[in-house]
């Protein structure tokens, strides 16, 4: 053998920068996805909990303007009757 084939080989033992970069870059690379839906029963479960949570929201937010328009509502009705009454009170019948 001769001396020149064997200069700018190292030996298998021996780790280099260039086996590390050359590995590093021989890596497998993930393919992108452009989607990530999921198909199938996963995906009637997560749609339909999703639904139940967006319908119980509704449901809480129609929940609390009702009971804010009501309050809103009796406020002012005491209000006017809180006036006439302050009105009615000092004259006589």
């Amino acid at each position: 053998m001769s001396g020149k084939k064997e200069f700018g080989r190292a030996a298998p033992g021996i780790a280099t920068r260039s086996e590390l970069e050359a590995r590093i870059k021989a890596r497998p690379k993930p393919k992108l996805e452009r989607h990530l839906t999921i198909t199938g029963t996963e995906e009637r479960i997560v749609h339909g909990q999703v639904n139940v949570a967006n319908e119980n929201r509704i449901r809480i937010l129609r929940e609390r303007f009702a009971t804010l328009k009501n309050k809103a509502r009796n406020d002012q009705a005491q209000a006017r009757s809180g006036g006439k009454t302050k009105s009615d009170f000092g004259r006589e019948t």
